[in-house]
């Protein structure tokens, strides 16, 4: 997971003019045209080169792992959050991931614990956003 952050994040910083983030006027270059084109290509590359099945899994045993623990600290918090998104966008990428996650059993555990157990407000409303999000979507 951390290995696909770091692409997001190398992406994001290894673009033409080096500021991805502030718009520039034209110089004569790469249009904005452009720019949007080669930035969709690389998203699409990304994309394609995931191993969903392998993201889900890791995604999942981290959730759980963090869901055990006593007290979620703030950093712990931020990544759960980062985890349910890319989580449920993975799924509504890919459908098929829902029925393998299911599959994988204790579901109803991790749910549960999100939603009613976690002692933790913020954590609850995050998954109840992201499977929000999965149901209407799904």
């Amino acid at each position: 997971m951390l290995m696909l952050l770091r692409v997001f994040l190398n992406a994001a910083h290894d673009s033409v003019d080096k500021q991805p983030l502030m718009r520039r006027k034209s110089s004569g270059g790469i249009s904005s045209e452009q720019i949007s084109s080669l930035m969709s290509e690389n998203a699409i590359s990304i994309v394609n080169t995931i191993d969903y099945d392998q993201l889900q899994s890791r995604l999942l045993v981290f959730i759980k792992q963090t869901m055990e623990t006593e007290e979620i600290t703030f950093e712990h918090k931020l990544i759960l959050q980062n985890a349910l998104n890319i989580w449920v966008g993975s799924i509504l990428q890919k459908p098929e991931l829902f029925t393998k996650a299911l599959a994988l059993g204790g579901m109803d555990e991790l749910v549960m614990g999100g939603l009613l157990y976690c002692s933790e407000e913020k954590v609850r409303e995050d998954f109840k956003t992201n499977l929000s999000w999965l149901v209407t979507k799904h």
